[in-house]
């Protein structure tokens, strides 16, 4: 099919075949832009329930819009074959990334948080996926997971089958099997999923965890060389400790685990939201945790020193100081007597400058002593970010498949609606230095993948365009006088980095078609106003994290904290102090 043109697409290579169609990569001439399209093998044109499994996996990933899950751009027929157009990905699916090592521990953190969310977003809009999977699953170049084939997928809604509008489905068109039977990968099956019993979101949450138990632990939980083997252990068998097989493992990543595959679904995780805020916690905690630990190494004291192995025996049980010493040598030499003035009097003397000299260097450094507090227990705020006084906290509030953002103040706990439900996604919130506008990114469904920057007063106000086609957070200047922002050229690797007046005039780029590997696509602008801070992934061929400086004045591009054995997210410089602060 090579250099065929079908409909408005031309065929450039075949990329794949699976058990539920085969999958090319093609140029869409109306757009310019390339796309993968689904084929059903030619034997299962006919056979309706495959077809109809086909098109399920189309209605149901086209009513999501994730980063985690792979976009379905439309249905499409020509010369009688139905096909799907979807997204594009590079990189390489999760089977195939395990069958040569387990995944790193803090990889396996940010993978499961990416598709938990994603199942959060599929859940909330009633669709249950039931055939979660390695192979169901895409690691993206850029570090991103996404979740593929919804062919199995079922929506639900409050524990009967009903579409995204809230019409009732037909029972019998939400199987595609019939009851009592099990669907789904038989390895990553829930224990009801093996039983044939009605299933709903709880389902997805067992499959991923013991997805993720094979990407810690190279093994999967359950394994064994027939179906019926594999289906006693999912229903009768606990899995080996994660720990034993991984002694690396922290004991918290195990309790994870064991509640995702809890057998009894009333005792597992309840909602992949969850799950997420589980993973987040331990990537939270683990990352705190290492930067004490590699500080605690202290000189040894000099009682330390005196019983060392091979020290001199100490004589009595006092240890005589300095002083003593000076004193009982001034007794023996009378002479000497003001040589000891002069040196006491020096010794206090340095010991005063000493006290002075510490006291006025130290410097607390930022969260040395903070709190927690609980703003909201509703289940439903998705997004949040504080303004620069502390007094209030912007908030995407999300419920039915629709986002609001609110206006919180802090201290009486009072909630301003900014914006009212719609369906539609924000991303990115900030505030403007000095607490006045709070900004915002919103990507409607009629724009796609184009993201809108909006601004509005604090104090009230109409949200208005500030500048369109942001892919990134923006980040301020010291004085609030211009922002940046990463635009990413859609459907290719290159990125821009913008600045801008704070009104959205006075565009500039400070670098062109710029190739990133980042997880965090986030820039941040030092205090000094000199350099802007990206994030970046495999900077060089020896290592897998650091970040891209850029001078704000030239454009000019280096490469700063390289590191082997971390990745680094949403960095944030620390005020007065010329160091960043980063999530790893």
């Amino acid at each position: 099919m090579d250099g065929e043109l079908i409909g408005h697409y031309r065929i450039l290579r075949k990329l794949g075949r699976g058990g539920m169609g085969v999958v090319y990569e093609a140029e869409d001439t109306k757009l310019g832009r390339r796309v993968a399209l689904k084929f059903l093998p030619q034997d299962k044109y006919r056979d309706p329930q495959t077809l109809e499994r086909f098109l399920r996996e189309a209605r149901s990933a086209s009513s999501l819009n994730h980063p985690g899950i792979c976009t379905m751009h439309a249905i499409e027929e020509d010369g009688g074959k139905t096909f799907l157009a979807m997204e594009l990905l590079e990189g390489q699916s999760l089977d195939t990334l395990l069958v040569k090592a387990p995944l790193t521990f803090g990889r396996t953190l940010e993978i499961g948080i990416q598709l938990s969310d994603a199942l959060d977003a599929a859940h909330k809009k009633g669709i249950v996926h039931r055939d979660i999977k390695p192979a169901n699953i895409f690691v993206t170049d850029r570090g991103q997971a996404k979740i593929l084939d919804f062919g199995l997928a079922k929506l639900v809604k409050n524990g009967s089958a009903m579409d995204a509008e809230g019409a009732t489905i037909d029972p019998d068109e939400t199987h595609l099997t019939s009851p009592g039977t099990a669907v789904g990968t038989i390895a990553y099956m829930s224990p009801e999923q093996a039983r044939g019993e009605e299933l709903d979101a709880r389902t997805d949450l067992f499959s991923l965890g013991a997805v993720l138990y094979q990407m810690v632990t190279g093994q999967n939980p359950f394994p064994g060389s027939t179906s019926a083997v594999i289906f006693d252990k999912i229903l009768h068998s606990s899995p080996i400790s994660p720990v034993t097989l991984n002694p690396s493992l922290p004991a918290e990543l195990e309790r994870i685990l064991n509640k995702a595959l809890e057998k009894d679904r009333d005792v597992r995780y309840q909602v992949a939201a969850e799950l997420r805020a589980d993973l987040k916690r331990l990537q939270r905690e683990t990352d705190s945790g290492r930067t004490p630990a590699a500080m605690n190494s202290s000189p040894p004291t000099a009682n330390a020193v005196a019983s060392a192995p091979g020290a001199p025996a100490a004589q009595g049980s006092t240890v005589r100081s300095s002083g003593s010493v000076i004193a009982a040598a001034a007794k023996e030499n009378k002479l000497g007597t003001i040589l000891v003035g002069l040196i006491l009097v020096t010794l206090v003397a340095a010991a005063g400058y000493g006290i002075y000299s510490l006291l006025q260097h130290s410097k607390h450094l930022p969260f040395e002593s903070f709190e927690i507090t609980n703003l909201t227990n509703s289940g439903h705020v998705s997004m949040a970010s504080i303004s620069p006084d502390g007094k209030y906290l912007l908030q995407v509030h999300s419920e039915n498949g629709l986002e609001s953002l609110w206006l919180r103040h802090i201290a009486t706990g009072s909630n301003t609606q900014v914006v009212a439900p719609a369906a539609t996604r924000y991303q990115s919130l900030t505030f403007s230095p000095d607490g006045s506008y709070l900004y915002f990114l919103r990507r409607d469904e009629e724009e796609h993948v184009i993201g809108i920057l909006y601004a509005a007063p604090v104090l009230g106000g109409t949200p208005h365009v500030v500048v369109r086609d942001v892919d990134s957070p923006v980040t301020f200047s010291p004085d609030g006088q211009r922002f940046a922002f990463l635009r990413e050229k859609h459907d290719s690797p290159y990125w821009d980095l913008i600045v801008m007046k704070s009104d959205g005039s006075d565009e500039r780029q400070l670098f062109k078609d710029r190739t990133i590997l980042s997880d965090s696509y986030t820039a941040a602008w030092s205090p000094d106003g000199k350099t802007i801070l990206i994030p970046i992934v495999q900077p060089t061929k020896d290592s897998i994290g650091g970040f891209d400086l850029v001078d704000t004045a030239t454009g000019k591009e280096a490469n700063f904290a390289v590191t082997r054995d971390r990745i680094f997210y949403q960095p944030v410089w620390m005020p007065a102090i010329q160091a960043a602060n980063t999530a790893c």
